[in-house]
């Protein structure tokens, strides 16, 4: 990979970084699509950026606007001239896909608010 293209990468995923995840900040938690392990892979070739997310569960009323979002955030970076962001659910999003700063604010968010994750092992 060129030093350019490799710069590019870098500023699509800081880029990927600044989305916060519409669920996690109505709870007031700044979790981005990268801290929860949303983004399952991201492709630049010949100026055009790919993204893949894995989102929570298949019904997600936020799915359009996630990809909305990337595709605008991703859109004004120099070099990439076409973004394309697609949603995938196989293999299923799972706890795990956690990066380990969204599985300490989820866990201390639980504990704050006296709720424990349902469906969660925060660990």
């Amino acid at each position: 990979m060129t030093t350019h293209a490799m710069d590019t990468v870098d500023r699509v995923r800081r880029a990927l970084a600044g989305i916060q995840d519409p669920c996690m900040k109505a709870a007031g938690l700044r979790l981005s699509i990268l801290d929860l392990g949303l983004v399952r892979e991201v492709r630049i070739e010949d100026g055009r950026a790919e993204v893949e997310l894995a989102l929570t569960e298949p019904g997600c009323p936020f799915t359009h606007h996630l990809l909305a979002e990337v595709h605008d955030r991703l859109s004004d970076i120099d070099g990439v001239e076409a973004v394309r962001a697609r949603p995938v659910w196989n293999p299923p999003w799972t706890p795990d896909a956690l990066g380990q700063s969204a599985r300490v604010k989820l866990r201390e968010a639980c504990l704050r608010t006296e709720r424990l994750p349902l469906a969660l092992d925060l660990g």
